[in-house]
């Protein structure tokens, strides 16, 4: 059956990542063309009227305003990253609905979906690992020591929240669920292990983050992301949970809930162990979810009245 369901091995697995890479970077290099072409004319005109001639005095000019086109891009930044998002979203759903099309062709069995009200348990362990991994981020400093970090933060922050909601906690999230999740790790799955796939997964997912900070947290979020996926059967639930993370870290840092978190060591080490004590509550309710497959329940049970 493998022969038959992959046919090229490599693009089978790295050819969605390569294309998802190239959208995103072709539309972003657009996206701040356009953000900087009217600014860039406008330093042109200016030069003419300076009397400008030579071309060491017009890149002179543009070194001295280089400071404004960098802080143009700096504030356009979250949008433009949510549109480079956009564009991959045709391309993965595509490839998501020919997968799912295959797997059915081919008889691949697939988990039961959990039940509606499991969701519950979801939502608010989403929160709870939010509020957490921030908490022992906060209490290990660990954001202090990266510059990177820091710089990534003004730069998601910066725009409007209600931009910041639709663009961090709606858009980007679909996007990145819909590659390393719906394509990526369903892909590993159909033809190997839970382990497997979630590594792999998730290790891709963190490596796309640009700093250590984000890509410790995106590396626990990201197993987290693979398992509810596979215990839910279904996509709508690493999509939630994602976007119910990304929501709550743009809620609390909006109202300062962050700050009010990081003032007192005491608050950190509280909330955190009440974030534990109702994230492993929920993650116990999660993992009692009977995911199996109706034919692997089948055949199970086949096999123990033979015995």
């Amino acid at each position: 059956m493998n022969n038959k369901f992959i046919k090229n091995p490599f693009w089978y697995l790295f050819g969605p990542m390569l294309s998802y890479w190239i959208i995103g970077f072709v539309v972003k290099f657009i996206a701040e063309f356009a953000v900087l072409m009217p600014h860039m004319t406008e330093l042109l005109d200016e030069s003419l009227a300076s009397g400008v001639t030579t071309q060491e005095q017009l890149m002179q000019m543009i070194m001295s305003k280089s400071g404004k086109l960098f802080e143009l891009l700096f504030q356009h930044q979250v949008e433009i990253l949510a549109l480079g998002a956009l564009f991959t979203i045709p391309v993965t759903v595509y490839l998501f609905r020919s997968d799912r099309k295959k797997e059915l062709l081919f008889n691949i069995p697939q988990n039961k979906k959990a039940e509606p009200v499991k969701y519950i348990q979801l939502i608010i362990f989403g929160i709870a690992v939010c509020i957490g991994l921030n908490a022992l981020a906060f209490m290990s400093s660990i954001a202090l020591y990266s510059p990177s970090y820091q710089e990534t933060s003004q730069i998601l922050y910066a725009p409007a929240f209600v931009v910041q909601l639709i663009c961090l906690g709606i858009i980007v999230p679909l996007a990145e669920e819909l590659i390393f999740r719906g394509v990526l790790f369903r892909r590993i799955r159909v033809i190997g292990s839970f382990k497997r796939a979630a590594i792999f997964s998730t290790l891709l997912f963190s490596l796309s983050h640009g700093n250590i900070v984000q890509l410790v947290y995106t590396l626990i979020l990201g197993m987290f992301l693979a398992y509810v996926y596979e215990k839910y059967g279904s996509f709508k639930a690493p999509l939630i949970l994602h976007i119910i993370v990304n929501i709550t870290s743009l809620i609390l840092t909006e109202t300062g809930g962050f700050d009010w978190l990081a003032a007192r060591a005491s608050r950190l080490a509280i909330v955190t162990i009440i974030c534990a004590f109702i994230g492993s509550a929920m993650y116990v309710l999660i993992q009692r979810i009977d995911e199996r497959p109706e034919i692997t329940i089948l055949q199970e049970e086949n096999n123990s009245i033979s015995e």
